[in-house]
């Protein structure tokens, strides 16, 4: 039998978000903005920055909230600004939720300058500010926050100012083009202690735009080991590092049942997927599957949504479900699915060769153990030729 190539998210639950280089806000410093203020509508020449709307008001950040909310200083006022247009996962236990907000943190930190623009509605029910927010540079942190798969785009049913700009689901990521192997450096966790302030700079230029396979030449488990296949010509789909594969789990666990089912031992290739555009996904799953030879396997390791009660769960995870049967893979949102960029790849490789899905099952955590109140979606597919 010839290899199995096992995909999944190199962005998985317990990663913290490396962010490109390219998103450093150009000279702005660190720090707490609580004490300091910002003049409405004005900048240091008296006009909006290039690539800003001219009526835009200008303001402070003064600390982040989460992926969708910050507090900025205007007018004197240390008020609560929601973003326009997009939706990041809930703090209280969304999958990704820190990913998020250390990715507005580092886009716009505490003290830098950042300018705000209404649409029809000033502020929502809880009193905050619904603004669209630009880097005193002219890049609109909505749009980025999209982009770069840390929020999904929430376009409202009357038209709005800005909602052409914001990019579908499966949008190229902060660096279109970007190689794919830009994998980065090393990949923090959130067991990792805080980074010192001097080290923060070189942890924004970390990239994830990308895919990699282990440099490794076999996995072990309790069962044994797994000899990982040859990467001979996929030096320009897949870096080869280790590190990626080192604190994600979602590959390994599917490797007992790849020691037992077959009848002889047969070569993995894992592959850790970045936050990749689906065709460049389906790229990298084609460069894989024909290395791997004829009678190659593609296994693509996720779980669907997190931490609702069993009744939403049941209810999203049948959404997402759909999107996969119907090969849809710009239906699939960053909140739906833990390895949403593996798991748009791998529907995406399927839609481009017309297999024909099937859904196998759809089960929560609640279905084998634990409380329905706070459950995790688990689905299985096939995929097969007609």
């Amino acid at each position: 039998m010839a290899a199995v190539v096992v995909l999944a998210a190199l962005i998985g639950c317990t990663m913290r978000a490396p962010v490109s280089g390219d998103d450093r806000p150009n000279g702005a410093e660190a720090g707490d903005a609580a004490g300091s203020s910002a003049r409405a509508g004005g900048h240091r020449n008296g006009a909006a920055p290039s690539g800003v709307p001219a009526d835009a008001q200008v303001g402070q950040v003064a600390s982040i909230t989460d992926g969708d909310t910050l507090r900025v200083i205007v007018d004197g006022a240390n008020e609560p600004v929601r973003l326009l247009e997009v939706d990041a996962p809930e703090t209280n236990g969304g999958c990704g939720a820190d990913r998020a907000t250390e990715f507005v943190r580092r886009f716009v930190p505490p003290g830098s300058t950042v300018w705000l623009e209404a649409d029809v509605s000033d502020r929502d029910r809880y009193g905050r500010l619904l603004r669209y927010v630009w880097r005193d540079d002219g890049e609109l942190l909505n749009e980025r926050l999209v982009a770069a798969g840390w929020a999904e785009a929430a376009v409202h049913d009357v038209p709005l100012p800005i909602s052409d700009q914001l990019f579908p689901a499966d949008a190229p990521a902060l660096r279109p083009g970007a190689p794919l192997r830009q994998l980065l450096a090393r990949v923090r966790t959130a067991a990792d202690p805080p980074a010192a302030p001097e080290t923060r700079a070189a942890e924004i230029s970390w990239d994830v735009l990308s895919a990699g396979a282990p440099a490794s030449a076999a996995w072990a488990t309790p069962l044994g080991e797994l000899p990982v296949a040859d990467r001979t010509g996929l030096d320009e789909h897949l870096a080869v590092d280790d590190a990626p594969h080192a604190p994600e789990h979602s590959l390994e666990v599917q490797l007992p049942f790849l020691q037992r089912a077959p009848r002889h031992p047969v070569p993995v290739l894992p592959i850790a997927v970045g936050i990749c555009p689906v065709d460049s996904t389906v790229d990298v799953i084609d460069a894989a599957m024909t290395a791997a030879g004829p009678g190659a396997v593609l296994l693509c390791s996720t779980d669907f949504s997190h931490y609702h009660d069993q009744g939403t769960a049941q209810r999203l995870d049948r959404r997402t479900a759909e999107a996969v049967l119907a090969l849809r893979p710009e239906r699939i949102g960053v909140r739906d699915a833990c390895g949403v960029f593996a798991l748009r790849g791998a529907v995406g490789w399927a839609r481009r060769y017309d297999l024909s899905p099937e859904l196998l099952d759809l089960r929560t955590s609640a279905d084998t153990y634990g409380h329905p109140d706070r459950v995790v979606g688990y689905p299985a597919f096939a995929f097969a030729r007609l």
